[in-house]
């Protein structure tokens, strides 16, 4: 029944025609009794909403099942926290556990640990002893920082996430930067989605002294900020207000929106989060790893081209 095991080709028909009149499948879950591998690896996503994370899941998807691993996902939110979500996951018999756009705490990954269990977290957290695929998000944040400040802006805020949870490295990044050029940053939070984001952006842009510099830490809040500005307050991009965002989604770059935004390198975080889980499946006692990647920004149309004396056109 397995593919490509050693058996005649006429002796492997019968078998499979056989098994196609009795309705019989093999049985993954008894198999891994004996095996001790079940050949499935947890997924714990959070932002599940955001189209950005719906093309990483597929893709992790892909790519373990090239692998011969099946997956299975468990969604967290605000009504389903990453406890439950480790909860919900450890009544299956995995092989491993991957994290992405989730931030567990030390108690939660050393219950991990102890159950002998390989995880990999994508950028949320500095876990001591945690196998990481990290993005220099501080870096990321740093040098948006400075691409508006080239701008000469002088009124700068920045749209997290949800209220409630630890400023994020790319804020705190663009907000060190700017408040050592000697300016203040105003921030809000816009819950990463668009509708969220909106709300968000109209508090911002909607007061008698808005922002001309606005940096979101995802695109949906960028492109929800966008349309407020342009559609809401008669605020002119990039004339008067510079935005940008982060992650780099396909409608980023439709000419209604050409957003300036940064692009993860999404590439490398999927190869090296799933090489590093399955090395870990394959040899427990590896010491713990990190992996540490640079982002790009790019630049379209929210944001005023610089001449390259760095001074704006």
């Amino acid at each position: 029944m397995t593919e490509g095991a050693s058996v005649a080709s006429e002796t492997r028909r019968r078998v499979l025609e056989a098994a196609e009149q009795l309705g019989y499948r093999p049985n993954l879950m008894a198999r891994s009794l004996m095996t001790q591998r079940s050949h499935v690896v947890a997924l714990l996503m959070g932002q599940i909403r955001n189209p950005f994370f719906a093309e990483v899941l597929g893709e992790f998807n892909a790519r373990f099942r090239t692998h011969g691993y099946q997956t299975l996902l468990q969604a967290v939110s605000e009504d389903f926290k990453i406890e439950a979500a480790v909860e919900a996951a450890l009544q299956y018999q995995l092989d491993g556990l991957l994290m992405v756009a989730c931030s567990p705490s030390v108690e939660l990954a050393a219950r991990c640990r102890r159950y002998r269990l390989p995880v990999v977290i994508i950028d949320r957290t500095g876990l001591p002893d945690s196998n990481q695929v990290w993005i220099r998000s501080e870096a990321l944040g740093r040098a948006v920082a400075k691409r508006l400040l080239a701008e000469r802006r002088r009124r700068f805020a920045v749209l997290e996430g949800a209220a409630g949870e630890p400023l994020s490295r790319r804020a705190r990044g663009f907000m060190e930067c700017v408040q050592e050029a000697g300016f203040t940053v105003v921030m809000d939070y816009g819950g990463y989605y668009y509708d969220s984001g909106r709300e968000a952006a109209r508090r911002l842009l909607r007061g008698p002294n808005p922002p001309d510099a606005l940096f979101c830490v995802t695109d949906l809040m960028a492109l929800a900020s966008v349309d407020v500005a342009r559609y809401e307050t008669g605020l002119r991009i990039p004339e008067d207000l510079s935005v940008v965002g982060c992650n780099d989604m396909p409608i980023c770059a439709w000419p209604s929106y050409s957003l300036t935004t940064v692009k993860l390198p999404l590439r490398e975080i999927l190869e090296r989060s799933v090489e590093m889980l399955l090395a870990h499946i394959e040899d427990p006692t590896r010491p713990a790893e990190q992996a540490l990647l640079d982002c790009t920004l790019v630049e379209r149309g929210t944001t005023r081209p610089l001449m390259r004396s760095g001074s704006p056109a």
